[in-house]
């Protein structure tokens, strides 16, 4: 997982995609990552705006939250 292709959510799964490099790839479900990390509307409102315009970031959000 070098290189990243492409990052982009998928509303016909409601999945945010990336893509790498050496043909694998990485899909995270909006709506379960939203069940277990959203606490209130805030924190919704903000997921959703990332999904949307930063997918990048979000992922980066999931991936390395705790600093791994």
């Amino acid at each position: 997982m070098d290189k990243t292709i492409s990052c982009e959510f998928n509303i016909d799964t409601a999945c945010v995609e990336v893509k790498y490099a050496d043909s694998s790839m990485i899909s995270a479900d909006y709506t379960l990552v939203e069940a277990e990390v959203v606490r209130n509307m805030y924190e919704s409102s903000e997921l959703e705006w990332l999904v949307y315009n930063a997918p990048v970031d979000y992922m980066n959000l999931l991936l390395y939250r705790d600093g791994r």
